[in-house]
């Protein structure tokens, strides 16, 4: 009988990745997720006695919205993206390079892909500025590691 070492190996990362995830779920469930520690990670080989150690040091970013004074940057299909948030509800959005004063929406919903909030009844719509912020924030706070963002205090 031939020994599949591949497969117990996936199995063995598989069943890795699950406690983790419980690990995760617990860490979730006393409070919020932590935005910076430590996982420190011990097998220790019943037969040889043998210790195998790694550590890993994880760093998730504080959340962000539409007050927070930075810069998030990053593609959005096939175009470089950069806006910026003075933090009182003004953006700048530059797309490959080109910086837009007045942001057409018609860039922003059909290049970019990226809808702009309409009020139902009355009041203003959200600004075209404010959509890219939007798109990229929602982004990042998912952990999205190809969106950059820079603070500019």
């Amino acid at each position: 009988m031939r020994i599949d070492y591949t497969a117990r190996l996936e199995k063995a990362k598989q069943i890795i990745t699950e406690e983790c995830q419980k690990l995760f779920e617990t860490l979730y469930k006393h409070s919020t997720l932590p935005t910076d520690f430590r996982i420190t990670m011990s097998a220790v080989n019943k037969q040889t006695g043998g210790i195998a150690e790694c550590e890993a040091s994880i760093l998730i970013p504080h959340p962000i919205n539409y007050k927070t004074r930075g810069r998030l940057t990053g593609k959005i299909g096939d175009y470089q993206v950069s806006v910026v948030n003075d933090g009182e509800g003004h953006f700048r959005v530059t797309i490959d390079g080109k910086e837009y004063p007045r942001l057409p929406q018609n860039i922003v919903e059909k290049q970019l892909g990226i809808p702009v909030q309409k009020k139902k009844a009355g009041g203003s719509s959200e600004t075209i500025g404010r959509a890219v912020w939007r798109h990229f924030a929602n982004r990042y706070n998912l952990l999205d590691k190809t969106v950059t963002f820079c603070d500019i205090t």
